[in-house]
């Protein structure tokens, strides 16, 4: 047995150290997962905000390697456990993917929640006269978050010589966001042909606020549906635990 498990524990170390040499070339090709950059110039503000979404740790090098070192010990487990060693295994492979999946999503919530504010900010500068390129950088001065962090690396692009019109699709490609897209589909527009950019900032931010509090209602009245399983599977029994079965308990103890 203890021969067994001293070869257990060296060849886990050596699929740790296997995990490990290969856990940052697999790290590169997880963030290559994000939309490309379509600028040189904005390369490191970009890269400044994948290493942001990524957490700035280990924490995907650190997964694999514990996993893989479980899933191997695992294996040499007796026979019904050895089975847990493949999921463990196939657990640490894809849970980095995973969490990057999860980052960028709330990333891109926090951002399209904050779009209607850069859309009213930009509105109230094209009202007061300043194109589309000023009002952008007069409404990347009012929000915060990531969407500041897209807007001011487009702008720190553009500052740095590249094409605005380039700089606003890579902001769009970041952020597959509808009100966003058209928002930029406002501004190039207006470049192209001169439309009115004050008139469709403010209808798109009125349309964005509309469509926000719609989903809202929404949220609200499906929020009894949602409630009706742990009422119903969890409230319920705890309340019939604390209530309905001391008084069975006590009857039947008085019928004996």
């Amino acid at each position: 047995m203890s021969e067994a498990l001293g070869a257990a524990v060296a060849v886990a170390v050596s699929a740790s150290a296997v995990a490990g040499a290969f856990a940052s070339r697999m790290d590169a090709s997880v963030v290559r997962r994000l939309p490309p950059r379509r600028s040189q110039a904005s390369d490191g503000r970009v890269a400044s905000i994948r290493s942001r979404i990524l957490g700035h740790d280990a924490r995907p090098a650190a997964i694999r390697l514990v996993g893989a070192s479980m899933g191997v010990m695992l294996l040499f487990a007796p026979a019904p456990i050895n089975i847990a060693g493949v999921a463990v295994g196939l657990a640490a492979a894809k849970a980095p993917a995973l969490m990057l999946a999860r980052r960028e999503r709330l990333r891109l919530r926090r951002i399209d929640r904050d779009i209607p504010l850069l859309l009213d900010a930009m509105s109230s500068a094209a009202l007061a006269g300043l194109p589309p390129q000023s009002a952008l950088r007069r409404a990347a001065v009012v929000v915060d978050g990531p969407l500041a962090e897209e807007v001011r690396t487009t702008i720190h692009a553009v500052d740095l010589g590249a094409r605005w019109r380039d700089q606003l699709d890579s902001l769009v490609a970041r952020c597959p966001l509808r009100d966003l897209a058209r928002a930029v589909g406002v501004m190039s527009r207006t470049d192209a042909v001169g439309a009115s950019f004050a008139e469709g900032m403010m209808t798109l931010a009125r349309q964005a606020r509309d469509a926000r509090r719609a989903k809202l209602a929404q949220r609200a009245r499906t929020a009894p549906v949602k409630m009706l399983f742990p009422l119903v599977f969890l409230v319920l029994p705890a309340f019939l635990l604390l209530t309905v079965v001391p008084l069975l308990v006590a009857t039947l103890d008085r019928i004996r």
